[in-house]
């Protein structure tokens, strides 16, 4: 199925802050658990475009979101929108709206660093979980140069073409795949989503790092069923020693290391994405 009739097929909205609307592509017709999966910066639902056609496959129900300031998602032009806790809480707000508090979760970048604590103080339960390429922040570990450098990058040059940056980082793309990655800015929609969220996560380490902490003390007691990761091997952002971090959060894990996939790994789902369902669900 194409992305246009997945968009056709299952796009919804919902005002989740009395304000903004939040875009999200969702399958619940049938007799399955529900795969909540989380693009990051500066991406879109549009990335998991191949995993819906897998769960299609499959007969899996799934929940897509856009953040806001993303995707067809309700972009606020107000910078000081952006925050850790506002997205978070416009995430648990979709799943109350919903009526569903158990999911498998899928996420990448931002989408694990606020997906991977929707189930602390919250009644939300994560039964299974897939995480790619994504950090939990914790004091003992700094932030690696890799992802500072990005940063320094995105600070300098605020209007970057996406296009332009997931080319580079996927060389694979399509020019069709490029113009669709540009598609929710083409009409000069407001980037502060893409202009705050490389600077949202430096100060977690100084306003939020007990609230992480408590995050992995609770990933610790509260084991998912089973959990997949997933890592680019290529990735400039978060590197090699951001997955054994990973690893030792969740120990029982089957780890999938894509040689040459980057920090953008859904893009190289054919190479793991059938190995990381069928292991979460046999």
């Amino acid at each position: 199925m194409t992305f246009k009739n997945q968009l056709l097929n299952y796009s919804r909205k919902i005002k989740v802050d009395n304000k903004n609307n939040l875009h999200f592509l969702i399958c619940d017709k049938y007799d399955s658990e529900f795969f909540l999966c989380l693009h990051g910066q500066p991406t879109w639902s549009y990335i998991y475009r191949n995993f819906i056609n897998e769960f299609e496959n499959r007969k899996l129900n799934f929940i897509v979101p856009d953040f806001i300031g993303f995707g067809l998602s309700d972009k606020p032009t107000d910078t000081s929108y952006f925050t850790f806790d506002q997205h978070r809480l416009n995430l648990i707000t979709l799943l109350e709206e919903l009526g569903i508090n158990k999911v498998n979760l899928i996420c990448q970048d931002w989408g694990g660093i606020i997906g991977l604590t929707l189930p602390y103080n919250t009644k939300i339960v994560i039964e299974k979980l897939m995480v790619m390429n994504t950090i939990l922040p914790e004091l003992d570990f700094k932030l690696p140069q890799g992802f500072m450098d990005w940063k320094n990058w995105a600070n300098a040059n605020k209007e970057f073409k996406i296009s332009k940056l997931m080319k580079r980082a996927c060389p694979g793309l399509s020019n069709e795949d490029l113009k669709n990655y540009d598609l929710p800015f083409e009409k000069n929609q407001s980037r502060c989503g893409t202009v705050c969220f490389p600077n949202l996560l430096e100060p977690i380490y100084s306003e939020k790092i007990n609230f992480f902490k408590n995050v992995k003390k609770y990933w610790t007691s509260q084991k998912p069923k089973k959990t997949c990761i997933v890592w680019g091997m290529n990735d400039p952002v978060f590197d090699h020693q951001v997955l054994e971090r990973i690893k030792k959060i969740y120990i029982d894990s089957k780890t999938l290391e894509i040689k040459d996939g980057g920090h953008f790994v859904q893009e190289w789902s054919d190479k793991f994405l059938v190995e990381a369902l069928d292991y979460l669900n046999e």
